[in-house]
């Protein structure tokens, strides 16, 4: 640095992009640099990625860098396609909307028409850390496809019940042409039940999600830990959980529909039997009795969605309790709480019944996803 006449370690990055951007371009290529990279007098040949949202892309347009998004496309973190559709490199997340306005800060106004130019679209993102062979198209696919569309498709486009509509045709497709998103984890599913019969597994499994973010990471694996285990096995996303909810929203929109109150009793009352078939598997192998506590508490959830449509539906002819919803609130929250890696997505919808039978607004302990 003092050779160099460098004053800082930004200083010093900027020079050791420069002499990195030589060799790069003497390989005919196009240097590409996370966001960090973008330091006062970086050549505006190098293209920016960034990780960390549309702020930084935003900024590195305004100078003249050509850019990509990366930040809200990272399928390892195992969101819902939803979330990943709804990102889009040309728009704030609301998060970072009411970010900036929590800490009093200027919200940046879109980019013109030419800065917009600079934006080259977007990049998902797949870290191995948690994935091997096995189950990485599980992770990749059919999310992969959801966020394709996002980067080839109109910005108007965001209608994502038609997506998933779609996603759900393109899942089986992929697997007509060689993925195995979804063979490769019953095929897991079915080693774990051994000699047992695998289909309560497979029923218990469509359930669940894996924790989100990088909250899996704490639990100090290394390339060597096997991927083994049920959370391995299933789906970064419940089909059956997000039509569940989706099903209590119609329903709750016409609480007058009793048939349709109906089937969702018999719906909860077809899970609580899965758990007891499925227990006696999970108490067989030493892999899987970390799922118990998920199991069980996958039966309070549809006992407590079944009282409360009982209510609703006038099913029951005994009064709702006066503690009812409290208690019932407070056994959805400790139910909806991470169960060793593994999340249990029906609870929103439990909760909205609870809140709905009890005619009380949420308590704050309440706010699930």
């Amino acid at each position: 640095m003092r050779k160099h006449n460098l004053a800082d370690a930004r200083a010093l990055q900027t020079y050791f992009n420069q002499r990195l951007l030589k060799i790069v371009t003497k390989r005919h290529k196009h240097m590409e640099g996370w966001d960090e990279v973008l330091t006062p007098g970086l050549p505006k040949t190098v293209v920016i990625q960034s990780w960390r949202g549309q702020e930084s892309l935003w900024q590195a347009a305004r100078e003249g860098y050509q850019g990509l998004l990366s930040a809200g496309y990272y399928l390892d973190l195992m969101q819902p396609a939803s979330q990943h559709y709804a990102v889009d490199p040309m728009k704030l997340p609301q998060e970072t909307i009411d970010r900036l306005q929590k800490d009093n800060q200027p919200i940046p106004p879109p980019l013109t028409a030419e800065q917009a130019k600079f934006i080259l679209g977007g990049e998902a993102a797949m870290w191995e850390e948690l994935a091997d062979a096995e189950n990485l198209d599980l992770k990749l696919w059919p999310r992969l496809a959801c966020i394709a569309e996002r980067f080839w498709s109109p910005e108007s486009l965001t209608d994502t019940d038609s997506m998933y509509r779609r996603l759900a045709l393109v899942n089986r497709w992929l697997e007509y042409l060689g993925t195995t998103q979804r063979s490769a984890p019953e095929l897991m599913r079915q080693r774990l039940a051994g000699e047992m019969s695998y289909q309560p597994l497979d029923e218990f499994a469509s359930l669940l999600e894996p924790v989100k973010g990088y909250s899996r990471h704490a639990q100090h694996y290394s390339n060597l830990t096997p991927l083994n285990r049920l959370v391995d096995a299933i789906a970064p996303e419940s089909n059956a959980s997000r039509e569940f909810r989706d099903a209590v929203d119609r329903f709750l929109a016409s609480p007058s529909d009793r048939p349709a109150g109906d089937a969702l009793r018999s719906q909860l009352a077809g899970w609580s039997a899965t758990v007891q078939r499925v227990l006696p598997i999970l108490q067989h192998n030493s892999l899987l009795t970390e799922n118990v506590e998920a199991a069980n508490a996958l039966a309070t959830l549809c006992q407590t969605g079944q009282d409360a449509l009982a209510y609703l539906t006038g099913a029951s002819a005994s009064p709702i309790p006066a503690d009812w919803h409290d208690r019932s609130a407070a056994a959805v929250a400790e139910a909806a709480k991470r169960h060793d890696d593994i999340l249990l997505p029906i609870a929103p919808g439990i909760q909205k019944l609870v809140d709905a039978a009890s005619h009380e607004q949420p308590p704050a302990h309440s706010a699930l996803r």
